[in-house]
């Protein structure tokens, strides 16, 4: 989650360049999925709230200022007018005209509500919204909220500020211009829900998924009888967090552009084994294709990955900012890359999750049934499965020794194991 938090608070304003055609934003899509209580917005927010102080002081800042700007607006506009009645009296529009227009020029301009985070939005609106911020915004959720029916042709913003790229789009009756756009995203949801977004095959094959580094936790136990899973942070801990995000948002505030992180001689020698070893992998046809499109990204998010690593050093350090990323750093990138990677081959392999998550709803059915032998229909039809989708779920349940298949006329008959009702289960 610390991650997620410096991408916000960096507001895209630092690259790793790996060479002059190959640069990488500093910026994260993240997805953390989680079952319902398990403690996803606990641990997303402990960042969220450090991030959600500077957006108010920014926003504190905007009103006082505004105020003071409304008060210049009004003055100027009223000395605008005057000159504009005496010049349809007397007729001498030039020297007005050049008058007129210096003081236009000195009217302060209107800007927009400083917005660092957005949780709902649509296509449209977030273009818009992105606009006015400069390009720089964060979607933030513990729900799937708007993406769960994000259309794949609704989503070239998103796909462009990966990158960094300039976005155009006239699809609006406005049209709009985002210049060196920066996106982070983090999302914290159930694992059911996030195959909304996972499964679909069109944001699949547009490159959507596969720009999200994926987290699966296993269930945190619990610390007592009852007892929550969630602990206070340590206040040393907590003092580190919030001083080193706010010494982040202010410098990246500084900045006109982008700062370039430049890697030193030498340094990528263990990136390029990990790049061949992506690339090998995202040509693996025994890979699902989700997972395959994943690993083409993969190298270059570990180049992100260092380039956030690297800046702690630089703060923790008080190194200069043009301080060259070093082997410690890349390395430590390529090693959290393979921690999502470990996750990501869980969370891609979509089909398998889905014959798990409904074999844990025919269990709890087939215990709710109480009878060792009853058909697959009994069990199947209830929960609103296709016959193959379900077939499938049942043969892995007969292969872990869940049930036993038997076939009597033109119904497909099962016998329970007796000792699936001893079994601890949570419906």
């Amino acid at each position: 989650m610390l991650l997620g938090g410096l991408s916000v608070s960096a507001f895209g304003k630092f690259k790793v360049v790996r060479h002059n055609e190959h640069k990488e934003l500093m910026a994260i899509y993240q997805l953390l999925r989680m079952d319902s209580g398990k403690g996803k917005s606990p641990m997303q927010d402990t960042v969220l709230e450090v991030i959600k102080r500077i957006e108010k002081r920014l926003q504190d800042e905007y009103f006082e200022g505004e105020g003071k700007r409304n008060i210049e607006r009004r003055i100027l506009t009223k000395r605008i007018r005057k000159l504009e009645k005496e010049a349809a009296e007397s007729g001498d529009f030039a020297p007005v005209v050049e008058e007129i227009a210096r003081i236009e020029m000195a009217m302060p301009p209107k800007s927009a509500l400083p917005q660092l985070m957005t949780s709902k939005f649509t296509p449209e609106g977030l273009e818009k919204e992105a606009a006015k911020q400069g390009g720089k915004l964060a979607i933030i959720g513990t729900e799937l909220g708007s993406f769960k029916n994000l259309p794949a042709n609704k989503d070239d913003f998103i796909l462009n500020a990966w990158r960094g790229e300039t976005f155009i789009s006239a699809k609006s009756k406005e049209p709009v211009r985002i210049d060196n756009p920066s996106l982070t995203i983090l999302l914290a949801t159930q694992e059911e829900t996030s195959l909304k977004l996972l499964g679909d095959e069109a944001l699949q094959e547009d490159g959507l998924v596969s720009r999200f580094m994926p987290m699966t936790p296993p269930d945190l136990p619990h610390v007592i009888p009852g007892g929550g899973v969630t602990t206070e942070m340590n206040p040393d801990d907590s003092a580190w967090l919030e001083r080193t995000i706010n010494e982040i948002h202010e410098i990246a505030r500084k900045i006109d552009g982008h700062h370039e992180f430049r890697i030193q001689d030498g340094a990528l020698r263990n990136w390029d084994a990990f790049w061949s070893y992506t690339q090998q992998q995202a040509k693996d046809e025994r890979l699902p294709a989700v997972l395959r499109y994943w690993y083409r990204k993969l190298a270059g998010t570990a180049l992100r990955i260092s380039g956030f690593l690297h800046l702690l050093r630089c703060l923790e350090e008080n190194l200069p900012l043009d301080t060259e990323i070093d082997q410690q750093a890349i390395d430590g990138g390529i090693e959290l890359a393979r921690f999502y990677e470990a996750h990501a081959r869980v969370t891609f392999d979509i089909e398998s999750n889905e014959v798990l998550r409904l074999a844990n709803r025919f269990l709890v059915r087939i215990r709710e049934g109480e009878s060792l032998e009853f058909t697959m229909r009994d069990v199947y039809h209830p929960e609103h499965v296709k016959a193959d989708d379900a077939k499938k779920v049942f043969r892995f349940l007969a292969e872990h020794g869940y049930v036993v298949l038997l076939r009597k006329g033109k119904s497909d008959i099962c016998l329970a194991n007796s000792r699936l009702w001893e079994l601890p289960m949570e419906k």
